[in-house]
């Protein structure tokens, strides 16, 4: 936050200068100043509006992970499923053209 404070004040000042000399020279009106105000308040906002959305990310993905990890700790782990893999022979089609393997 400190970071965001500090360039919102260079961004105050070097807005605020740079119009005050263009007022004072009369190249700008003087109602153009009153847009520092404005412009500092939308970026004070914006800095705010997305520290909040981090922060709900970082809860919202702490959360899922906390759930996640009681899921695992609760339910017992499932026994291991191995594919069934029948004998080649039974495999081969018959002389009817059936699998039914056949010999003899």
């Amino acid at each position: 936050m400190r970071a965001a404070l500090a360039a919102l004040a260079i961004i105050i000042l070097a807005t605020g200068f740079s119009l005050g000399v263009d007022v004072m020279s009369g190249d700008q009106p003087a109602d153009v100043l009153a847009g520092i105000p404005l412009m500092t308040v939308v970026f004070a906002a914006l800095v705010l509006f997305a520290r909040r959305s981090v922060a709900a990310r970082e809860e919202i993905r702490r959360e899922y992970e906390q759930r996640r990890g009681a899921a695992a700790v609760r339910a017992p782990p499932a026994p291991a499923r191995l594919p069934h893999r029948a004998h080649p022979a039974h495999h081969c089609p018959g002389p009817r053209g059936d699998s039914r393997a056949h010999h003899g």
